[in-house]
């Protein structure tokens, strides 16, 4: 086992933990922002769709990286701007118009004093700070910047322990989230602009109209949607690296097997998010529908993924069934959604 696995398994690990202590304090008059700036934490798939998007991999992927880099960007911005209205809703007796525009113009102050500050204090050290910026690595940058972004994200869930401080919390992680599409931009792989500036366009006035103007009760449709678009992103992105790496998958099994969970598990919850914004918006049937041997089928279907799955990391070069695994994939959110009641 390399070091690298080793690290990215406690991590994984100890980010469980930290997830389930933070998640467990928050209030059930919360849980509904919880579900949606969660989903909007989950399109940190747009970091790798920035990569795939900006990078000379092809042409193929380069397409399937902006299609992703949209499906991320209205997954983040619409679910961040649906939680601020959400937690706009929840305000103190005593906070009166007058004390709320006292404070925001202080904060405005004092914003501009530190930016100003800055700026001065950046054209007095000029020099220094060019010689500053030519010595610093790239690789090691963007690891600070993902760093912060985590530990900026993990304080805007743990804000959303109480209704006083949770729309705090979420400028954290929305800050957070920024600092990440930030650093990425200065990845060393990225050399063209084009596709991710498309992308982000398109992505932000999607998911601002659903974030600004969708009813707040459809949030759970919107939210189950912006999901399933986060999921599409996360497949695409899972396609592009396999069609990239190729025959090199056979000498790193680790990849293989990570881009195999990738494609599955996004593709699953593609399509059954999908299903479930249909049901909660009434496109299809609401209750349950259900037919003889269900059960049996969808787990037989279950283990010829999981089947196909495991003889992909033996043998990383059958093209054909990797992408049958995902058009199974496909299906499979799709049966699995279908016996559940809009209701639950």
């Amino acid at each position: 086992m390399t070091t690298e696995l080793e690290i990215g398994l406690y991590i994984f690990i100890l980010a469980g933990f930290l997830g389930y202590h933070v998640i467990s304090r928050v209030p059930p008059l919360l849980h509904t922002p919880l579900m949606s700036a969660t989903n909007a934490m989950s399109g940190i798939s747009l970091v790798g769709s920035l990569v795939v998007a900006g990078a000379d991999f092809g042409m193929l992927s380069t397409v399937l990286g902006f299609i992703a880099v949209a499906c991320s960007s209205t997954n983040v911005v619409g679910g961040f701007l649906i939680t601020d209205r959400m937690l706009r809703m929840f305000k103190r007796a005593e906070d009166s118009r007058g004390e709320r525009g006292v404070r925001t113009r202080l904060r405005r102050r004092v914003v501009l004093l530190i930016l100003v500050a800055g700026l001065l204090a950046s054209i007095i050290w000029l020099e220094e700070l060019r010689g500053f910026l030519r010595g610093i690595d790239p690789t090691s940058a963007l690891g600070f910047f993902y760093i912060v972004s985590a530990v900026l994200f993990i304080l805007g869930l743990k804000g959303l322990s109480s209704p006083k401080y949770a729309r705090k919390g979420m400028f954290l992680a929305e800050f957070g989230m920024f600092m990440a599409v930030v650093g990425t931009l200065f990845h060393h792989d990225i050399v063209e602009y084009r596709w991710i500036i498309a992308g982000l366009i398109i992505g932000t006035i999607a998911g601002g109209s659903m974030g600004w103007w969708i009813p707040m009760t459809a949030v759970p449709q919107r939210t189950a949607l912006s999901h399933s678009l986060g999921a599409l992103a996360a497949t695409l992105i899972g396609i592009s690296e396999y069609v990239r790496h190729g025959a090199e998958l056979v000498h790193d099994r680790v990849l293989m097997t990570a881009i195999g969970f990738e494609v599955v598990i996004g593709g699953l919850t593609f399509t059954g998010s999908l299903m479930a914004a249909a049901k909660l918006q009434g496109l299809l049937p609401g209750h349950p529908i259900t037919y003889k041997g269900q059960t049996v089928f969808n787990l037989s279907l279950l283990a010829v993924i999981a089947g196909s799955l495991i003889y992909l990391v033996i043998v990383p070069t059958a093209g054909t069934l990797f992408y049958v695994m995902v058009g199974l994939s496909f299906v499979f959110g799709l049966l699995l959604v279908i016996p559940i009641g809009a209701a639950d």
